[in-house]
């Protein structure tokens, strides 16, 4: 036991003096150490290495998120019903409703919600065509339905698909009803009646072409021979005139020659004989003449009766070409109030045909621009007549609503990517600019920002009424460049732009061309010497304080 304590004792006394030795030690330099302590520390380099990044700027702000703008889902009336449905079930604000889902009920019948931009404006049936009919077809395709060719005609294979549509919803097909297939019948009956009487007025308008050919016919000959009557008693009355001129002419030199003989020159004595033969030859030329005279007349009276009847024949026939006009006019009316009739009447039988089939009435589907959506509010009521606006909706894609200070919202577009988050609420998104406000003070923004906004990536329920921060890339070097901070970039005496970089412990300079910079930093290309991501470039000096020093970054 003695033996014991004396050991410790021993131990403890080596341990006291190997203590104050070390202090003393400690506190006891040589001049040479102190002068050391003392004098100004030598300057030594700050180097960091050069990186391959991504040198980007961007726009900074912030935005409120929400789900799509709110639109009315509102209903036509369906002509194939007698009058509008009673609402018997709605769904709850907030309630997620996908394509091809029943929205609502009424009478029981569903209102089915599909995605397409043209609203729903009329029945839909078969025979029918139309953009709305390639619409519903889109739709019935996405939903699994198979509606045939995506053409925008209403066959048989859309009816199908649409069968089996309503079927698969629980809900049976809107189809014919026993007063359209009579009135089916009822109208095929006055359509083939119809045809009947376009066949006989077309029977009526071929017997009246016929008749006022004929008629044409008759008035073209009576004009032509009331020509030839007119010419006729021109003729006569000229070859009369003639005659009759011929005939005084002969008279008159046998009345000369007569005279002669009564009143003989002196050297001349005529003889009884001669003259009476003389008086003979003159009166037989006055008789040839009043003929002649006579018989004209008579051949002039001939033909002014022939120019009079055939004139009154040209009368007679246009009065009777007139009247084969009138007659063809009505036929061809009587033709065409027939086609009138049977058209209206195949146009009728067509419409109730079409809803002989299987038919999509106007009120019980709902199309929107986007699907899914979420109900907003319900206008509505369980008991109320299914008609007009029933809802209001958002579309579930997530956008946000954001102001660009005036300065800044140039530099944004439609198109440009966004960072979203917001750290303390856990969010970290991304989206793409949709749209930026023309003019400041719109969409609820001051005067002095504009607004824009952001469709988010995935749509996020999430971030739905949060405020995030929003960061906008302008202006990017696209992908990974040489970089440094821009503390290490410096000028040289010539003007160029350069950096120190760290070679096994010996600076050396690199002239570089400066690029994009952004966030500290910036993009570099070596022109004169080498530089690679990884090297060691001087960004400033470290002087630290005497008994400060530490080991340097370069391993000094």
């Amino acid at each position: 036991m003695k033996r014991r304590n004396a050991v410790v004792v021993l131990v403890a006394t080596v341990v006291v003096a190997s203590a104050g030795g070390w202090i003393a030690a400690s506190h006891i330099r040589s001049p040479a150490e102190e002068a050391a302590r003392t004098a100004e520390p030598d300057a030594s380099p700050i180097l960091v290495p050069a990186e391959e990044r991504v040198v980007a700027s961007e726009v900074v702000t912030r935005g409120t998120a929400r789900f799509g703008t709110p639109q009315q889902l509102t209903l036509l009336p369906a002509a194939l019903k007698s009058g509008p449905g009673v609402v018997s079930s709605i769904p709850v604000a907030g309630t997620e409703v996908n394509e091809g889902d029943v929205v609502l009920t009424a009478s029981g019948r569903p209102v089915f919600l599909l995605q397409g931009g043209q609203p729903m404006f009329r029945d839909l049936g078969p025979g029918l065509e139309g953009d709305d009919v390639r619409q519903l077809q889109e739709a019935l395709q996405r939903l699994g339905f198979d509606p045939g060719a995506v053409d925008g005609r209403f066959t048989s294979r859309t009816e199908a698909a649409i069968r089996s549509w309503y079927e698969a919803a629980g809900f049976a097909p809107f189809v014919t009803t026993d007063e359209q297939l009579a009135a089916i019948r009822a109208l095929e009956a006055e359509l083939a009646t119809a045809r009947t009487e376009v066949l006989g007025a077309d029977d009526g308008v071929a017997s009246a072409d016929a008749a006022l050919a004929a008629a044409r016919a008759t008035e073209s000959s009576a004009t032509a021979t009331a020509a030839a009557g007119a010419a006729g008693l021109q003729a006569a009355d000229a070859q009369a005139r003639a005659d009759d001129e011929a005939a005084a002419s002969e008279v008159a030199t046998r009345k000369a020659a007569l005279d002669a003989l009564l009143a003989p020159p002196p050297d001349a004595t005529p003889t009884a004989g001669e003259i009476a033969v003389a008086r003979a030859e003159m009166a037989t030329a006055q008789a040839q003449a009043t003929s002649t005279h006579i018989a004209g007349r008579q051949l002039v009276a001939e033909a002014y009766a022939t120019a009079v009847t055939a004139t009154s024949e040209v009368a007679s026939a246009d009065a009777a070409l007139r009247a084969a006009e009138i007659v063809r006019a009505n036929a061809t009316g009587a033709v065409d109030a027939r086609r009138t009739v049977e058209s209206v009447t195949s146009i009728d039988l067509d419409l109730v045909r079409r809803r002989a089939g299987v038919q999509v009435p106007a009120d019980e589907v709902v199309f929107v621009r986007a699907a899914p959506v979420r109900v907003a509010e319900v206008t509505a009521g369980i008991g109320t007549e299914l008609t007009g606006a029933v809802m209001s909706v958002t579309d579930a894609i997530v956008a946000i609503d954001g102001s660009l200070p005036l300065a800044d919202a140039p530099l944004v577009t439609a198109g440009m990517p966004v960072t979203i988050d917001e750290p303390d609420l856990g969010i970290e998104a991304t989206g793409v600019v949709t749209r930026v406000a023309e003019t400041p003070g719109t969409n609820g923004v001051d005067g002095f920002h504009i607004y824009f906004e952001i469709l988010v990536d995935g749509s996020p329920p999430n971030i739905v009424g949060a405020s995030v921060r929003l960061s906008v890339p302008v202006e990017s070097t696209g992908g990974a460049v040489l970089a440094v901070p821009i503390s290490a970039v410096s000028l040289a005496p010539d003007g160029s732009s350069r950096v120190q970089r760290d070679s096994n412990g010996t600076l050396e300079f690199v002239t570089v061309k400066p690029g994009l910079s952004a966030d500290g930093f910036v993009e570099v290309t070596p022109t004169a010497g080498a530089l690679r991501a990884g090297d060691l470039v001087v960004v400033g000096i470290d002087q630290r304080a005497p008994g400060d020093q530490g080991p340097s970054t370069s391993g000094a």
